[in-house]
């Protein structure tokens, strides 16, 4: 599989801070009108995918992973006059490492994250751009299971020294939260919550301040009495000391579930995710307006499948959501936006 851009029409590259599996799109200089497919480098000719792409003033980077043949091994792009070209990105030794998540912060700072496989277990990547190249930073495990990173987010106005990384560990039972967080030089663990008794996962972050963080993700719910189980949508806010869980709601009695956030405001955070109503999933989308979380209306490309995978605040623009739809022979590109969103 070669990896493919596609480019929104009208629209030049701007900054903000990572959401979920989409960072920011540009401050709106011209009207946003239709995508086009742009030409990007693979690294071989094998398997080549990317998760997530960040930008702001003077540079853009994409990541994922490609497959040499013998593992998947990271896979960085940087857009640029010249256009996409392959940047060379390290591994933490031989076997597996993937990219899911990168936030930009200048041109001479940006995180990227996502796993390592250890030959026992998933472990937790990062990756640090200097200005000139790509390091991998020490970054801590929660036990000596699966750890993995999915997201992560520059906290506004550090000029990168501070930033979020959200994702999950194993504990030997089930998935449970996992936050990391980077200050003075260094990413620790910082202790989350975890709704329940049965896994807990996130999959999205965004940053407001150092004292104002929202992570996103869904929490497994056992039904009393049966082996019947659903995710249900979760939202943790950190407060400048701790992180809590927030009640949000759920679509119907079946799998809820958030794959991204974003936010326009602090009064104003939207999640983006799906809802499964029996027969297929569908988009869900849930805005906080500085009181309650409640189901905002949302588009599906068909009566199948569609779930949005990852959202960005556009400033000065209308919010876009990205993910896929099921056409019925073939999983297709949806794109969404929101013009009444505020």
């Amino acid at each position: 599989m070669n990896v493919r851009f596609r480019r929104l029409a009208g629209a030049t590259v701007g900054g903000l801070a990572l959401v979920g599996a989409m960072a920011a799109l540009p401050a709106a200089g011209a009207a946003l009108t239709s995508w086009s497919v742009v030409t990007s480098p693979d690294a071989g000719a094998m398997h080549n995918d990317l998760h997530a792409v960040a930008s702001t003033a003077g540079v853009t980077f994409a990541v994922g992973e490609s497959f040499n043949g013998s593992s998947d091994r990271t896979l960085i792009l940087r857009d640029s006059a010249t256009g996409w070209a392959v940047v060379p990105s390290p591994d933490l030794g031989t076997k597996h490492n993937t990219l899911a998540s990168v936030a930009v912060a200048s041109s001479t700072k940006a995180w990227a994250v996502g796993t390592a496989f250890s030959g026992r277990a998933d472990r937790t990547l990062v990756l640090a751009w200097n200005g000139k190249s790509w390091s991998v930073q020490r970054s801590p495990n929660v036990g000596t299971k699966h750890n993995e990173l999915d997201a992560v987010a520059i906290v506004p106005r550090t000029h990168g020294a501070q930033a979020w990384a959200v994702g999950s560990y194993f504990n030997g039972v089930n998935d449970q939260t996992l936050f990391e967080r980077l200050r003075a030089g260094r990413w620790s663990v910082v202790r989350g919550v975890n709704v329940g008794t049965e896994a807990n996962t996130l999959a999205g972050v965004v940053a407001l301040s150092p004292s104002s963080a929202y992570a996103a993700g869904s929490f497994t719910e056992g039904h009393k009495g049966s082996t019947v189980h659903t995710n249900q949508t979760l939202v943790e806010h950190w407060n400048g000391t701790r992180w809590a869980a927030m009640t949000t709601d759920n679509v119907g009695t079946f799998n809820n579930e958030f794959l991204g956030i974003f936010a326009l405001g602090p009064t104003s955070i939207w999640a983006i995710g799906r809802e499964f109503d029996g027969t297929f999933d569908q988009t869900m989308v849930q805005h906080w307006n500085g009181t309650a979380w409640h189901v905002s209306t949302s588009g599906d490309a068909n009566t199948n499948h569609n779930e949005m995978e990852g959202a960005t605040a556009v400033p000065g623009g209308t919010p876009i959501a990205v993910g896929t739809f099921f056409s019925g022979s073939a999983d297709r590109t949806l794109v969404e936006t929101c013009k009444s969103c505020h």
